[in-house]
């Protein structure tokens, strides 16, 4: 008898330890819905971790001369420094001094090391690539190059990219180059067509070969005003590359497409994402190879607020151009993982050609047939009927954590359990696997 009461008492025990470890969760999924928004770019929250994979910390010093740089009226700012980047045949160091600049095509060089101080506004005119990292053909690969700015968030350095038409503009493009840092940026974007960090091929000579980017590190930075086919940072090509702490509201902020690659069956390996977020979006992480194998992706940490997909990973496909005539995969051990959303009603952006992976349920959401269309946005057009073109923008409600169509390349996902899903999540999906039919 003894021994039954024992038993019993014990049941009890473990039933009211359960209890309470469900209401503990529950106080804690509570507590976690609906916080504020957190730009993870922020230095002062989510300091950069570096490990050996990723490209120098700012800790290490770079050899060389340290020279001081600021505007000088009347003169144009981006032939003087690249006058002066040339002056540093062995490198060195150049501080830009608080100011506003405009700078155009300035090609960084090995071993350097560019400082930008608090307060510093660049403006990056339409049509132009603000710098190149070793972006010129036929040229040695441009080494140990470090992009800094300096300052807290409110302060550090701010790049504007120009739009006074549907040029492509942005900050950078880094091709035949190797361990570079760029660290710590405000990016101002107004729905340019482009992605602001583009990582793309540099053909050898006559060849149908290309060399990429190799050990880059791109950490704690923000990029507001993206437009819905572009964003923070896409990568055609590259080899062991870290992206942490980005943030990018609109557009993608980590855009892994084998785009102008395929034409030299180029792509990307070693591809590592930790902490990215989008804002306001079409998605933080999208993966498509096209014709090309690449090799392995690893996202750790990837959150969506308000915006259509937190990853969107669908099949690639083969051009005209592309030298392999195979749909494109990633490799088998590519892996997700801390995934999470917050979902509203109206604040995505989607390319119209992408309605089809909705929901049925959440097509009144996005007013069918009189669209809302993200007017601002330079891929806004419209066809002879009226209708709005593939990549125009839609506004309307977040759809799904992580989409998937991809057969040729399937990536490891979380359980289901282990993906966080808050706000307006009703017709939502975790994972959703494919269109389901209109």
């Amino acid at each position: 008898m003894k021994k039954l009461v024992q038993i019993i008492l014990l049941s009890i025990c473990f039933v009211e330890a359960g209890q309470a470890q469900v209401l503990q969760e529950a106080k804690d999924l509570k507590s976690s819905v609906n916080q504020p928004y957190v730009d993870v770019s922020d230095m002062d929250l989510f300091p950069p971790i570096f490990d050996s994979n990723d490209a120098g910390s700012t800790a290490e010093n770079t050899p060389g001369p340290i020279k001081n740089f600021s505007h000088s009226n009347g003169k144009d700012d981006s032939s003087r420094l690249n006058e002066l980047i040339a002056e540093l045949t062995k490198g060195g160091t150049i501080n830009i001094a608080t100011g506003n600049y405009v700078f155009g095509s300035v090609h960084l060089k090995s071993n350097i090391r560019i400082n930008f101080a608090p307060g510093v506004v660049v403006k990056i005119p339409e049509g132009k690539d603000g710098f190149y990292i070793g972006y010129e053909p036929n040229k040695p690969r441009v080494e140990n190059v470090k992009f800094i700015g300096l300052g807290s968030i409110s302060s550090r350095p701010k790049f504007i990219l120009e739009r006074n038409g549907k040029k492509i503009t942005r900050l950078m493009q880094i091709g035949y180059a190797y361990n570079v840092l760029i660290q710590n940026l405000t990016i101002e974007d107004h729905q340019t067509k482009g992605a602001a960090i583009a990582f793309n091929p540099v053909k050898i000579g006559k060849t149908t070969t290309a060399n990429r980017p190799e050990k880059v590190t791109v950490t704690n930075v923000g990029l507001t005003g993206g437009s819905v086919g572009y964003g923070l940072a896409q990568l055609n090509v590259g080899q062991n590359i870290t992206l942490r702490n980005l943030s990018c509201e609109g557009g993608v902020t980590c855009r892994i497409e084998s785009h102008n690659g395929r034409k030299y069956d180029l792509g990307t390996a070693d591809l590592r994402m930790f902490n990215v977020t989008n804002k306001n979006g079409f998605a933080t992480v999208l993966l498509q190879p096209h014709s090309v194998e690449n090799g392995t992706v690893t996202v750790d940490g990837a959150a969506s607020y308000g915006s259509a997909f937190t990853a969107f990973i669908v099949e690639g496909f083969v051009a005209k151009e592309s030298k392999r005539k195979q749909v494109g995969t990633f490799a088998a051990n590519s892996s997700f993982k801390n995934i999470s959303m917050v979902a509203t009603d109206d604040t995505a952006t989607l390319p119209f050609k992408n309605l089809k992976y909705l929901n049925p349920e959440l097509n009144a959401l996005y007013s069918q047939p009189n669209f809302k269309i993200d007017n601002m946005d330079v891929n806004v057009e419209f066809d002879a009927q009226g209708l709005p073109t593939s990549n125009a923008p839609l506004l309307g409600p977040s759809v799904a954590a992580i989409y998937t169509s991809a057969v040729s390349y399937q990536p490891l996902f979380p359980a289901l359990k282990e993906i966080s899903l808050e706000g307006k999540i009703m017709h939502r999906e975790k994972i959703l696997r494919k269109p389901k039919a209109k």
